[in-house]
């Protein structure tokens, strides 16, 4: 299955990619307020904080990546990793 960054802006834009960028301070929840039109759930806010969390200890320009994955036996919980993505030269 892919995962792929949906643009928080027009909900429609997808990139397999992501771009570290810093801006000003913010909490999740003005996140979720400013940029998700319908409700969003507890495990989708742990998840951006997650996100967020990950990805404010990563220099500037710095190219990530996501995936999920199932942890535990029973029961088995959903996960999501974020990834420092390396390119091989002349693939962008």
């Amino acid at each position: 299955m892919e995962h792929l960054f949906l643009s928080a802006r027009d909900h429609v834009s997808r990139s397999k990619f992501g771009w570290v960028k810093s801006d000003e301070s913010f909490t999740v929840q003005s996140f979720v307020t400013r940029y998700f039109p319908v409700a969003v759930g507890a495990e989708q806010i742990q998840i951006l904080f997650d996100f967020f969390d990950a990805v404010a200890k990563l220099p500037e320009g710095t190219p990530v990546a996501g995936s999920y994955f199932l942890r535990g036996i029973e029961p088995r919980n959903l996960g999501l990793a974020f990834h420092r993505v390396f390119f091989a030269k002349g693939t962008l």
